[in-house]
């Protein structure tokens, strides 16, 4: 990796990346009680994908912007512009040993996590009939943010999480009735990690077809609808991973979409 792409700052007003100055990567974000312009957030929130795509072999530290931060930064660029062409590493160490810096913890040594809590949530209506096939609605529930009050889920996935609950309360009330009680079973799953590859959804996945005697998914799933990002405009989009098949549950769903816009 180039030094010159190791090292971004973060600025209240973000300006133009400057030189590089260190060999780890240092970010330093807005003070929470910061009141600040939206077009300067809508800079953090498309700065976001990078810095959370780009892989380094050097640490990431994020700290909440003050005076100290901020004349640590002025005096690294001071002596990056004053030492020529020395590395960003080797300006990082002559800045810290010259000025003093030192960096402190009082937390205890950090250790790799080789396995995690993820909290998933399922319900399910049971169809009228034996065997029947099932429709998984599936919706994640969490916000991920390099700075997390920038995190906003309202849309992804807010109005997921929103529709899959407003569809369970209405099935529900369907599934009451016997003229209404539909020939598919419903499952309906509320994912966590969906900000993380998707994990709480892989966990859960492996955790059911272990134990396929209590689970409805088995073998016969008819399709699986995600719910995703339906709140930022007028319009509903459906991705499907190929054409379905004319006369699948499916093919009916799209008909269904289609008519109604």
């Amino acid at each position: 990796m180039r030094d010159d792409a190791a090292c971004r700052f973060l600025f209240r007003e973000i300006p133009e990346s400057p030189p590089a100055v260190c060999g780890s990567r240092g970010h330093h974000t807005p003070p929470e009680h910061v009141h600040y312009a939206q077009d300067i957030v809508q800079q953090f929130m498309e700065l976001e994908p990078e810095l959370l795509a780009t892989e380094t072999i050097v640490p990431v530290y994020f700290a909440l912007e003050d005076e100290e931060l901020l004349s640590i930064y002025t005096q690294t660029q001071i002596s990056s512009s004053s030492q020529g062409s020395s590395s960003a590493a080797e300006v990082l160490l002559h800045t810290a040993t010259a000025n003093g810096f030192q960096m402190v913890t009082s937390g205890a040594q950090s250790k790799a996590v080789s396995d995690w809590a993820i909290t998933s949530l399922e319900g399910r209506l049971t169809g009228a009939g034996e065997d029947l096939p099932t429709i998984v609605l599936v919706a994640h529930y969490d916000s991920f943010g390099v700075a997390p009050w920038l995190s906003y889920g309202a849309d992804s996935n807010g109005s997921g999480v929103a529709v899959l609950l407003e569809l369970a309360r209405l099935f529900s009330r369907l599934y009451s009735y016997k003229r209404t009680h539909a020939g598919y079973n419903l499952l309906f799953f509320l994912s966590g990690g969906g900000k993380f590859n998707y994990q709480g959804t892989k966990r859960w996945l492996e955790d059911n077809l272990d134990h396929t005697d209590s689970s409805l998914l088995q073998d016969n799933v008819a399709f699986v609808l995600c719910l995703d990002t339906l709140g930022n405009s007028d319009n509903l989009h459906l991705h499907v991973s190929k054409p379905p098949k004319e006369g699948s549950p499916q093919h009916t769903l799209l008909k269904e979409l289609e008519t109604v816009y």
